[in-house]
């Protein structure tokens, strides 16, 4: 979120000078924003490379041995893609700028499916449990990145990134997009603070309440694309609405099927707090919720 708020800055930049008719200034601005942001994602990975073990401790603090070995797994791959994840953001806002946001979802909407198919190769046939999830993750980042970067060098394109090694940095036109997209950045900052707030809490929970959190998010997500694909303000033409809307329904669905009622786990619910025990035993979630109940009661 903090990279797309910055790339959001180099968005109304490279906006401001497409509607005053200035393209290669334009163009400019859009190059200097991919340096910008791809020089401060590296340094934040770099610095989350080292300092992994402190930033997990204030994170998570006291948690299981398996929980923290496996949260050490996925924050270095995680890392490792922040560029992959900057340079998207980047690309796609540059696309927004020109009137383009059907590519950038499509886009995405790709790297999900990537995301998903690699995570059932990694994780259920090769068995490389977190590892293999996060690094999945980290390649369909990557692809997103790819993807955005190359349809940029189509000459039909107003702004056109080509000779990356060429670029060097402009200062005056770097604090331009930063004066826009720090303060944005900060906002967004917050937001998500809070969701490592809840993350911190519900990982004190145990293993289980942390799958079942993760599981929520991902329907989440995809809920989030069929609303997009509903919405009439997003000129989707008719097939590319069906198609996001029936594959979207269809993974939520396969979810559902695949661990709903699977070794005595309740059924999925879409709730964001009942969502937390999808994967917990019904029993030791019926104890829970009457030690809840009890404490409301006695209150």
């Amino acid at each position: 979120q903090a990279f797309f708020a910055l790339a959001s800055g180099g968005t109304v930049v490279c906006s401001h000078y497409l509607g005053c008719e200035k393209k290669e200034r334009a163009t400019n601005a859009a190059r200097q924003l991919l340096f910008i942001t791809f020089a401060m994602s590296l340094v934040i990975a770099i610095a989350c490379h080292l300092f992994s073990n402190q930033l997990l401790g204030v994170i998570f603090g006291q948690v299981e041995p398996a929980v923290m070995d496996n949260a050490k797994k996925y924050f270095f791959f995680s890392a490792m893609s922040y560029p992959f994840i900057a340079l998207y953001d980047d690309g796609a806002c540059i696309l927004r700028a020109q009137e383009n946001s059907k590519l950038p979802m499509q886009i995405s909407f790709v790297a999900n499916g990537i995301n998903v198919a690699l995570n059932l190769i990694f994780v259920w046939v090769l068995h490389l449990g977190v590892a293999g999830s996060s690094a999945a993750t980290m390649i369909a980042r990557a692809f997103a990145m790819v993807a955005v970067l190359y349809k940029l060098r189509n000459l039909k394109m107003k702004i056109q990134l080509r000779d990356y090694s060429s670029i060097r940095p402009e200062w005056e036109e770097i604090k331009r997009i930063l004066h826009i997209g720090v303060p944005s950045g900060i906002e967004n900052g917050m937001f998500q603070f809070g969701k490592l707030a809840i993350q911190s809490t519900v990982s004190l929970m145990g293993t289980a309440a942390i799958a079942a959190q993760g599981m929520t998010n991902v329907i989440e997500n995809l809920n989030d694309q069929i609303e997009y694909a509903n919405n009439p303000k997003n000129e989707l033409d008719e097939y590319d609405r069906e198609f996001i809307v029936d594959e979207a329904t269809n993974l939520i669905q396969e979810i559902e099927n695949t661990y709903s009622n699977k070794d005595n786990v309740i059924k999925i619910v879409l709730h964001p707090m009942a969502g937390y025990y999808i994967l917990q035993d019904k029993e030791t979630l019926l104890e829970e919720l009457q030690e809840y109940y009890k404490e409301v009661e006695e209150k």
